[in-house]
């Protein structure tokens, strides 16, 4: 749910696959700026565990940090 109140569709593991590459994160530079292993982000981008839904969150605040 948004702040709002209404339900937002959790990222796609292709949405990831985008974002990282027009980030140029790979998967280990992005697991250690979240905080996790590389193997979750492994999995969460070939599909194989769920995107948890604060994902997409995170990474709008990893972008507007390393804009900095």
């Amino acid at each position: 749910m948004t702040a709002i109140g209404v339900q937002s569709a959790a990222m796609t593991p292709r949405q990831l696959r985008r974002w990282m590459e027009r980030e140029g994160y790979s998967v280990r530079s992005l697991a250690e700026r979240l905080g996790v292993e590389p193997s979750t982000v492994q999995r969460w981008r070939d599909g194989s565990r769920t995107i948890p839904p604060f994902l997409e969150l995170a990474l709008e605040r990893v972008a507007q940090i390393d804009a900095l």
